[in-house]
C-alpha cells in the first residue's frame, strides 16, 4: 500500500486508467469481488474522479447504445457504490411510503386469466396509483438529489450525448430506474429500506417496477406477452414530461462543484 500511495500521480495517468478498464473486463471477476476491485483502484488516486469518469467513458465507447449501463460493469458498479453510500436518504423519501402501503397480504394480481376480471381491474388501479406515487415523490424531491449523484448523472448525460446525440437523457433515465429506483422497490431489504416483504406484496412491487422501467425506456406495452399491461400505457404517455423534468433536475449542477468523493466513501481504507 505504501508503494502505491507513493505512486499515485503515476497511476492517475489516462493511459493506465484506460488499461485498467480494458483488463478488468471479465464479468465473473467483476461480480466476484467488485467492491475490492474498485476500492483498490480508487486507493491509487489522489482523487477518484478521473477513474470513475474513465469507467463511464469506457462503457460508452465499447457498449452499444441499446445496452448502455444495463449490465454489470465497472461503470455501473462504481456508480452503484456511490448510490448506496450517498443516495439512501433520497431514495427513502421517494419509495418508503409506497413500500409501507403495499407491504400487506393483499394479492396484486392483474392478469384477468388468473383472477376475476373485476379484481384484476381494481388491482391495476392500485399498481397505477403506487407507480404514480413514486413518480410524484421523485418529482418533489429531485432537486434534493445528492450533489455527487447529480454530478455523475450530468457526466453520463454529457458523455453519452457526445457519442449518441439523442440518447443522453434516456441514458440517465435508464440508469436512474434500472440501476437505482427499481431494484430498491423490488428488493428493498438489500437497500435497508425494509426488513421483510410479504410474498404477495413482492408481486405488486415487481409490477410497479415493470411499469416504471417502461416509463424510463419510453416503451409502451404492446400486448404480445402481457396483454393485461396494455392498460398501463396511459401512465407512460402522461408522465413523459414529468420524467423529463426529473432528469433535468438531477443533472443540474455546476461543473466546478467540489465533491469529496475519496474521503466520504473510502476513509475506512487502511493507508
Amino acid at each position: 500500500m505504501t508503494a502505491l500511495r507513493d505512486a499515485k500521480d503515476f497511476f492517475q495517468t489516462p493511459v493506465l486508467i484506460k488499461c485498467y478498464c480494458s483488463v478488468i473486463k471479465d464479468q465473473e471477476e467483476i461480480e466476484s469481488d467488485r467492491l475490492a476491485i474498485l476500492k483498490n483502484a480508487l486507493d491509487c488516486l489522489n482523487e477518484p474522479m478521473p477513474i470513475v469518469e474513465s469507467f463511464i467513458i469506457n462503457e460508452i465507447e465499447k457498449v452499444s447504445e441499446q445496452e448502455l449501463f444495463r449490465g454489470a460493469s465497472l461503470a455501473t458498479i462504481g456508480v452503484e457504490i456511490l448510490i448506496r453510500e450517498l443516495g439512501i436518504d433520497f431514495l427513502s423519501k421517494c419509495v418508503v411510503d409506497v413500500l409501507e402501503e403495499m407491504n400487506t397480504d393483499h394479492e396484486y394480481e392483474i392478469d384477468s386469466s388468473r383472477v376475476d376480471p373485476s379484481i384484476a381491474a381494481d388491482n391495476s388501479k392500485l399498481i397505477l396509483k403506487y407507480a404514480q406515487m413514486v413518480i410524484d415523490k421523485l418529482a418533489k424531491n429531485s432537486s434534493n438529489c445528492p450533489d455527487t449523484l447529480k454530478y455523475v448523472f450530468k457526466f453520463i448525460k454529457k458523455k453519452v450525448s457526445e457519442v449518441h446525440p439523442s440518447s443522453g437523457t434516456s441514458a440517465v433515465s435508464a440508469f436512474l430506474f434500472l440501476r437505482y429506483i427499481c431494484p430498491a422497490i423490488v428488493f428493498p431489504e438489500t437497500w435497508k429500506l425494509a426488513e421483510d416483504i410479504k410474498p404477495n406484496a413482492r408481486r405488486g412491487l415487481i409490477l410497479v417496477s415493470k411499469l416504471l422501467q417502461n416509463l424510463a425506456s419510453g416503451v409502451e406495452f404492446d400486448g404480445k406477452k402481457e396483454t393485461y399491461m396494455m392498460m398501463m400505457n396511459e401512465f407512460i404517455l402522461s408522465n413523459q414530461q414529468v420524467l423529463a423534468n426529473i432528469i433535468e433536475d438531477i443533472t443540474s449542477i455546476n461543473d466546478d462543484i467540489y465533491i469529496e468523493w475519496y474521503y466520504i466513501l473510502f476513509s475506512e481504507i487502511d493507508r
